[in-house]
């Protein structure tokens, strides 16, 4: 099944092949001034990195969504932690928030290089059993957003990505898709619709999303 009449991959719902875990869920959004429909599951449960770091772990929380006239403006936190038994030396980690569009190929938009990332924070080592907690804002033109049309609606579908690349050769992606919480438990993910945005959204939900090998 295809999201918003355009079919974003990224949104699918499961089939009767299992779904990678962090994989967002589809569903069709109904007419315009209707509630739109879910798009993903939340998931606040911290997940490992990779195999290359498998000790770190990165939890995300999305505090509130807000627009502009200029920016769309995501504020989260970030959780960090080593959970292996040896220390891990300096992390920099990097992000973006894009415009999911099915315009865009898997690779743009799931693996960014981090060279296009904006640097945020800097953690200069984890001892075993450590974490360090991050906050900040990441903004997206709204001239730059990719609106998935559904009649006279315009949607947005925000990616939260993160890249972690560590002086012990760590170098990871992380991409999280962000939306309104499900209409009932276990449902789906609801996106926004862009021309008709409040300032701010205080109640988010994200599910990450797999990112190529």
């Amino acid at each position: 099944a295809l999201l918003l009449g355009g079919a974003f991959w990224l949104l699918r719902r499961k089939t009767a092949t299992p779904a990678t875990p962090y994989e967002a869920e589809a569903a069709p959004v109904p007419v315009p001034l209707a509630p739109t429909r879910p798009i993903s599951r939340p998931d606040p449960v911290p997940l490992p990195l990779a195999a290359a770091a498998p000790h770190i772990s990165l939890a995300l929380e999305a505090h509130h969504l807000s627009r502009s006239l200029v920016y769309v403006t995501l504020a989260y936190r970030l959780t960090v932690s080593n959970a292996g038994s040896a220390p891990h030396g300096a992390l920099h980690i990097a992000g973006d928030l894009a415009s999911a569009h099915a315009s865009q190929s898997r690779e743009a938009q799931l693996n960014p290089a981090a060279s296009e990332l904006e640097h945020r924070h800097a953690i200069a080592g984890l001892a075993p059993g450590e974490s360090v907690t991050l906050s900040g804002e990441m903004r997206l033109p709204v001239s730059a957003i990719l609106p998935i049309r559904q009649g006279a609606a315009q949607l947005f579908v925000p990616l939260a990505r993160f890249s972690i690349l560590g002086a012990d050769g760590i170098a990871i992606t992380r991409v999280f898709v962000i939306g309104q919480p499900a209409d009932q438990p276990g449902g789906a993910l609801r996106p926004f619709r862009i021309d008709a945005m409040p300032g701010v959204f205080r109640e988010l939900a994200f599910r990450e999303i797999a990112t190529p090998a």
